[in-house]
């Protein structure tokens, strides 16, 4: 079984990708307390990179969705991810929907999202990511806070392309730094 702390680690790395590069600085998101804001530091022209940035922030915006409200049969879930990903995504969220774990922003939120690069080769994809998690693991019964470490973490994320339509397949962390870091730093 899984500690508190690597659920909402396991969590934050299949909803938050980070990856080496820019700094990652504090934005919160006054959208609401389950949400944050994708922050791109490059333009492209290339529409493959362009497609694989949109999949990806569109996917942060549904993980973060779906980390509130658990549910394994979202149809996000094959929207945006296929492989691997796919597989543990749905296996977690069906865990967490079971144990009543859900995951909440604090008020005070510095949690961020970044993409800092894509590099596309054919039908497959690298993006490298920074992401800063300051979101709370949630016992949903009890409103019991289980995990609320603060951590930044530089990802890359292995993007296919399934069917003309890009999908996030595998995702590991490179780095991991306890509290607000710049990636790649």
């Amino acid at each position: 079984m899984l500690s508190c702390a690597a659920v909402k680690r396991w969590l934050v790395v299949l909803v938050l990708v980070g990856l080496t590069g820019a700094a990652c600085g504090a934005d919160v998101d006054d959208s609401g307390p389950t949400t944050t804001k994708p922050q791109r530091t490059t333009t492209t022209t290339n529409p493959d990179e362009a497609a694989v940035r949109r999949v990806a922030e569109e996917w942060h915006a549904a993980a973060l969705r779906l980390a509130a409200n658990p549910d394994p049969a979202d149809p996000a879930l094959r929207r945006y991810l296929t492989g691997d990903l796919l597989g543990r995504y749905e296996a977690d969220l069906a865990r967490r929907a079971k144990d009543g774990l859900v995951v909440r922003a604090p008020p005070d939120s510095v949690a961020k999202y970044t993409i800092e690069e894509v590099r596309v080769t054919g039908d497959s994809a690298t993006l490298r990511e920074c992401s800063i998690d300051d979101l709370l693991l949630v016992s949903k019964k009890s409103g019991e806070v289980l995990d609320d470490e603060v951590v930044t973490s530089e990802l890359e994320t292995v993007a296919k392309k399934v069917n003309g339509d890009w999908r996030l397949a595998r995702r590991m962390t490179r780095r991991e730094w306890k509290g607000v870091a710049r990636c790649g730093g």
